[in-house]
């Protein structure tokens, strides 16, 4: 992987680009964990209840290691001039399609 210089525009560009993506993340983190929390306080004695736990608590296990994935690569970019990785552009799109978990 190459080293990008540290006053190249494009490494500034692409600085800002992960930036983005590792705001976009933390929020969809944060939204995954407040639906988790929601469905802890309305989860029902019953499967379904339980259900719509494990749905929220695996959607937000899966927007916890997006934002830890993006926030890396944002890292080594800033840190170590690391070109980030092409396969993990997609990473938040992908999560953010997953279906929300409704609750009971």
């Amino acid at each position: 992987m190459a080293n990008i210089p540290t006053d190249s525009p494009i490494r500034q560009e692409l600085e800002e680009l992960w930036r983005c993506k590792v705001k976009q993340a933390q929020q969809h983190y944060k939204d995954a964990s407040a639906r988790w929390r929601e469905a802890i306080e309305a989860r029902l004695p019953s499967t379904d209840g339980n259900s719509a736990v494990r749905r929220a608590a695996q959607a937000q296990a899966v927007a916890r290691r997006v934002y830890k994935r993006i926030l890396e690569v944002f890292l080594d970019l800033v840190v170590k001039g690391k070109v980030p990785p092409a396969e993990v552009g997609g990473l938040l799109d992908r999560a953010k399609r997953m279906p929300p978990s409704p609750l009971p």
